[in-house]
């Protein structure tokens, strides 16, 4: 059991760093984009922990459901 909980922690952690890159990249696209209008958009961190966490259970359900069910 230990073992899926690693797993998880190694698929949650992974998640987070890929949304993060990809909203940063988003936030630094629209501030670019509407920084004539005075317009100021921000990160929302609560989404990316929850999605981030919320992730690997999907994905567990898919392996387990894969390769360990008999």
């Amino acid at each position: 059991m230990i073992f899926f909980y690693i797993i998880y922690l190694i698929i949650a952690i992974w998640t987070f760093s890929y949304l993060y890159r990809i909203q940063k990249k988003n936030v630094r696209e629209l501030n670019e984009e509407y920084s004539k209008q005075g317009t100021k958009f921000h990160m929302y961190y609560g989404s990316l922990f929850l999605e981030s966490f919320l992730w690997p259970i999907y994905w567990l359900r898919i392996i387990y459901g894969a390769f360990f069910r008999k």
